[in-house]
């Protein structure tokens, strides 16, 4: 005589569906994640695309740069030349601002010799910030970067302004795979239930 299998019951069924789905919606969105990061990489392999309204010419002469909104700055350099001497000045009230050294772990591709750095850092009391660069002697009249400092790592820094988008898929990539596979262990064993009886099998 054969045995009717067994059928699962309607809560086991939708568990194994809710878990199914996250575990493949987390796997779509890592890898999406590691799609856009490879993108936006390649974007930037013959040189990150500066707005022209970063620049500030290495020349010691007083630039007005407009950081879109008052908080951190950052000031980008290229690390295959002798660097500038800043000064950053609050044009509201002249007031000279604090300029502090980084480790120089924020880099971005220049697409020469050496990459953009970012070599200092300061806070803006206001969205516009006056900026004066002098020139070493050894330095060739070229450019300093000015904008909001990156609030991403800075591995994903190299991407500019899309830095967020690679880091928001993986988190949320991760996350759906950890509500899986924790789904998956505080789930208790469901009773199942012969077909055309009402009779429960463990």
């Amino acid at each position: 005589m054969t045995s009717t299998p067994p059928v699962l019951d309607a809560g086991t069924r939708g568990w194994m569906l809710r878990t199914g789905a996250l575990g493949v919606a987390g796997v779509v969105l890592v890898l999406a994640a590691l799609a856009a990061y490879v993108g936006l990489s390649l974007r930037t392999l013959d040189g990150y695309p500066w707005p022209d309204e970063a620049a500030v010419p290495v020349d010691g002469q007083s630039h007005l740069v407009d950081l879109g909104s008052p908080g951190r700055a950052m000031v980008w350099d290229d690390e295959s030349i002798v660097s500038p001497t800043c000064r950053v000045t609050d044009p509201a009230s002249d007031e000279q601002l604090e300029v502090r050294t980084t480790d120089s772990s924020h880099r971005r591709e220049f697409g020469t010799a050496g990459d953009w750095v970012g070599r200092w850092t300061f806070e803006a009391p206001s969205a516009t910030v006056e900026v004066t660069c002098d020139r070493p002697s050894t330095r060739q009249y070229t450019d300093v970067m000015v904008e909001p400092a990156p609030r991403t790592p800075p591995f994903l820094a190299s991407l500019g302004q899309w830095a967020a988008l690679p880091a928001a898929l993986g988190v949320a990539g991760l996350l759906a795979l950890v509500a899986a596979v924790v789904l998956a262990l505080l789930r208790r064993p469901s009773r199942r239930v012969r077909p055309g009886g009402d009779r429960p099998m463990r």
